[in-house]
């Protein structure tokens, strides 16, 4: 202990002779700080969304309104067929691709729950998981 004590006591006296030292200890942490809380962001936006909306009810724009709304989504196709599904993400122009079943409303006032299909480019996992948790 007295020699981290030795250590302490050394390091401060030569701190009191050179202010530059007191600056640069105190500037850099804050520099790296204020550029990891700010300039770093890991967000993904504008993900190229397809969807493919086989029921065109007001249930299904509103589910399509949803992703768009978000701000983390571009709607940049609407799917007739799953041949155009294929060659969207063969092409990348879509990194995900929503698919409304048909009945989508009827069934929701019904009281039932319907499955929405998503489908995610996955030629990049990153970037994929991080789609798949984003709504």
């Amino acid at each position: 202990m007295r020699k981290v004590l030795a250590v302490a006591v050394k390091e401060m006296r030569q701190i009191r002779r050179d202010r530059r030292s007191l600056l640069i200890l105190l500037f850099v942490p804050a520099f790296f700080l204020l550029v990891y809380g700010y300039a770093l962001n890991f967000d993904i936006r504008n993900i190229r969304l397809a969807v493919q909306d086989d029921d065109r009810s007001s249930a299904s724009r509103e589910v399509i309104s949803a992703f768009v709304n978000s701000g983390y989504f571009d709607l940049v196709a609407d799917v007739r067929s799953q041949e155009q599904i294929t060659d969207l993400m063969n092409h990348g122009s879509a990194r995900a691709i929503v698919v409304i079943p048909s009945g989508l409303q009827r069934d929701l006032l019904g009281g039932q729950t319907v499955p929405v299909q998503v489908l995610l480019d996955g030629d990049n996992a990153n970037t994929a998981t991080t789609v798949m948790g984003t709504h």
